[in-house]
């Protein structure tokens, strides 16, 4: 009986590590170079681009036009952002246990929260929830949790690495499509409903980077730029007139890439 559950698994895991037809983006128009350093950048639903380096935040529309910027140097550096709610800017400073938010000029809100002052003083990972939740991750117990605008728990996975078996090293995470994704550089891409229900691993090693757009996961690893199929469950590589690259995004019809020393933005 294990023997032909193994075999089954294997099979439905074939596609994911075989099929790796090779597309070529040769079609994308270069539309503007920024001479911006950055750590991180992210895109919002209107075609947004967001820029951070430390303290600093700038916005850019779609065409590389600068919008507005803010420095915040009171709570370190700025760890991630999620901008999935352009109205309400996520910003997470790990150092300081501290999530702000602001708006979409990137004025600072009042509602800001101290994560210990909650009792979460292990929490690596903070993203945007739906219904103007949060989830964050807890390394202590080694699960995702979802608290509701008052601050009140509504959802918790447990312990995520009981639930699969294994050791799990987070780096990233964000809710989109009624689902959270937990992007793990150890196992892969850990999914979970939005009630912190786990579903399934896409094992895809060593990713640096990770979007979700159209039902389709674009990622970096240690080989390159690529995209997984959800649906078709079918990995494919993706060749880039740049290279070096540290992170992309793509929205509407942009893909915005960051490299070490620039951000440069391609249409098609």
């Amino acid at each position: 009986m294990h023997k032909i559950i193994s075999a089954s698994i294997i099979y439905m895991l074939l596609p994911i590590f075989f099929c790796h037809a090779q597309s070529n983006w040769e079609s994308l128009n270069m539309i503007k170079t920024l001479d911006v350093k950055a750590k991180l950048i992210a895109t919002d639903k209107l075609g947004n681009l967001y820029t951070v380096n430390d303290q600093e935040i700038i916005k850019f529309d779609a065409n590389g036009q600068m919008l507005q910027k803010n420095s915040i140097k009171s709570l370190g550096n700025i760890f991630s952002i999620d901008v999935s709610n352009p109205l309400k800017i996520l910003a997470f400073f790990r150092d300081y246990n501290k999530v702000i938010f602001l708006d979409n000029m990137l004025a600072t809100t009042p509602n800001g929260i101290d994560l210990s002052s909650i009792a979460f003083d292990q929490a690596t990972l903070v993203c945007t929830s739906h219904d103007n939740g949060i989830w964050l991750y807890n390394i202590l117990n080694f699960e995702i949790v979802r608290m509701d605008p008052s601050l009140k728990i509504t959802h918790q996975s447990g312990n995520i690495a009981q639930l699969t078996g294994n050791a799990i090293k987070p780096m990233a995470m964000f809710e989109t499509n009624n689902r959270v994704y937990l992007c793990d550089t150890i196992q892969g891409v850990l999914i979970f409903d939005v009630f912190g229900t786990y579903i399934k691993t896409i094992p895809i090693k060593s990713i640096r980077d990770l979007q979700v757009e159209n039902n389709t996961l674009y990622f970096i690893d240690e080989t390159g730029f690529g995209s997984f199929d959800l649906d078709l469950i079918r990995q494919t590589e993706i060749a880039l007139p740049e290279k070096n690259i540290q992170q992309i995004r793509l929205q509407k019809n942009r893909v915005f890439m960051r490299l070490t020393d620039r951000v440069v933005i391609y249409g098609y």
